[in-house]
């Protein structure tokens, strides 16, 4: 049994075998690259999606088989590909149970859940399935964010947990004071030991280099705003300063685009910025920005940009648009 799903994460690395691919509905313009370089990130003009969504900003989003997911004021919502509207999506919940976060790992998409006290747990969609079911072996804790690096993690009320299992069993790996108000910011660079995380509470960045057993400040200095990170490359907003790592967060120097950021979205050395004029786009990790907002309408104030497989979404008040990646 181990073998096939071994297969099958990497049949999935890039998309599963037999998987559909999302997609915007056809634009009246044409699509085309943003750039002149051929290395330059490709992406079409921006659609308003609104449709079907709260009024709630949109938290997280992932994307699996032709349907893109967004995590939003306590529910969860899916799109289809050439879809114009989102629908609601039933979960698994128990009690006051809401969602806090969406993400995709290998062939899942993840749920997790919180009952606004201490109590809460995770749902799960594998690919090929028809509805999200419970993951019975999850700790009964409000939990926050997920994220992988070799094995699953949870920033949850109270600490950090840990399953080797893809969620068959959990440990508690860490009960450090960084936990003790929600952490819905928890950050795994991809082939580097450092994880990062924020606290709502204290907005200060900590990180761990023990797999999140033990954690500590003092990278950067003031309050944090937005941190990703894809392979070496990391990105960190302060209130007065955009701050980039191409080493893995050992060292950060300032990589200024004009005006602050207020979320960032990254993946190798693609990143984009949501800012109070539109998005922000980096072909190089973050060292050069350009403006990347055709279709928004002018001036648009950026409150969070997510990555969801092809699909870049960008929420701005009461409205959300989505680009696709080529």
């Amino acid at each position: 049994m181990r073998s096939i799903f071994l297969a099958l994460t990497v049949l999935c690395a890039g998309g599963c075998i037999g998987e559909a691919e999302w997609a915007l509905a056809p634009q009246s313009q044409s699509e085309g690259p943003r750039a002149g370089s051929d290395a330059a990130v490709r992406l079409s003009s921006f659609q308003g999606v609104s449709a079907g969504l709260p009024a709630a900003a949109i938290t997280s989003t992932a994307q699996l088989d032709g349907q893109l997911y967004a995590a939003a004021g306590g529910g969860l919502y899916a799109l289809p590909t050439a879809g114009t509207s989102w629908a609601t999506v039933s979960l698994p919940v128990r009690g006051a149970e809401k969602v806090t976060s969406v993400v995709r790992v290998d062939t899942a998409i993840y749920v997790t859940l919180a009952d606004g006290s201490a109590h809460g747990g995770l749902a799960r969609l594998t690919f090929g399935e028809a509805a999200f079911s419970r993951v019975g072996g999850a700790p009964d804790v409000a939990m926050y964010a997920l994220a992988k690096k070799n094995e699953l993690l949870i920033a949850a009320a109270g600490g950090l947990w840990v399953s080797t299992d893809r969620g068959v069993t959990w440990s508690q790996r860490s009960g450090s004071s960084l936990f003790a108000s929600p952490v819905h910011t928890l950050v795994a660079a991809s082939a580097g030991l450092r994880l990062f995380a924020v606290s709502d509470a204290a907005k200060t960045l900590a990180y761990s280099d023990d797999d999140g057993a033990t954690w500590s400040t003092g990278l950067v200095t003031g309050a944090v705003v937005a941190v990703q990170a894809s392979g070496p490359f990391v990105l960190v907003q302060t209130e007065s300063a955009t701050l980039r790592s191409d080493n893995y967060g050992n060292t950060f120097k300032p990589a200024p685009m004009g005006e602050l950021a207020k979320s960032f979205a990254v993946n190798g050395t693609q990143a984009f910025a949501g800012t109070s004029s539109g998005v922000r786009v980096s072909d190089d990790g973050g060292a050069t920005w350009r403006d990347a907002s055709e279709g928004l309408p002018a001036a648009t104030e950026v409150t969070a940009v997510f990555l969801a497989g092809s699909a870049l979404v960008a929420s701005a008040a009461q409205q959300v648009y989505v680009a696709t990646v080529q």
